[in-house]
């Protein structure tokens, strides 16, 4: 009688083996990628770079588990009534990995480069509701003309053009999430 149940047993019994000698510490997460990132500039990234980016980077919004919109990098924000104008709080203590603070001017410089003409983004369409974002992308204004402002440390501004009920969603984006600029212009 052909008995396959003791070899399927034995068989799975080697896989979980081997799982548990994959499993790192406790405090170790590993993540899988199914190719080397062709980038690690988040305004730049394609295709399997795009993983690695959500793990590295934080919106001002992000989402939780059951794919609500939670705070990110901001700790709160407020809307003006006819919805042109969003004012984010960042969190206290924000920090680039060098231990320096990230700061709303941070924001502001991510998203004028976001939206320069020449950056070889893929993203800029999504903030062209932000005042002057689209003549920006197309040359007709300097990127210093773009409705955004560092209102002091932690509180950053966005002024729309025309209300944009989805415009949280988008920040939340990878593309939009603070860049330090002292180490984009050296490389």
């Amino acid at each position: 009688m052909n008995r396959p149940m003791p070899a399927f047993r034995r068989a799975l019994a080697a896989s979980a083996a081997l799982l548990l000698v994959s499993v790192g510490a406790a405090d170790t997460l590993r993540r899988g990628a199914v190719a080397e990132p062709n980038s690690l500039d988040p305004q730049i990234v394609s295709g399997a770079s795009s993983t690695i980016m959500r793990d590295l980077f934080t919106g001002l919004t992000s989402y939780d588990s059951a794919g609500r919109l939670i705070p990110g990098a901001a700790e709160s924000w407020e809307i003006s009534e006819d919805g042109l104008t969003y004012r984010f709080k960042l969190r206290e203590n924000l920090k680039w990995s060098d231990g320096s603070p990230i700061a709303a001017k941070d924001f502001v410089y991510t998203l004028r480069r976001l939206l320069t003409p020449g950056n070889r983004t893929r993203f800029g369409s999504f903030f062209y509701s932000i005042r002057n974002a689209r003549r920006i992308m197309s040359g007709e204004l300097d990127p210093t003309e773009l409705g955004v402002r560092a209102e002091d440390g932690r509180t950053f501004v966005i002024e729309l053009q025309r209300p944009d009920p989805t415009l949280l969603e988008k920040l939340s984006n990878y593309a939009a999430a603070a860049m330090p600029q002292a180490v984009i212009e050296e490389h």
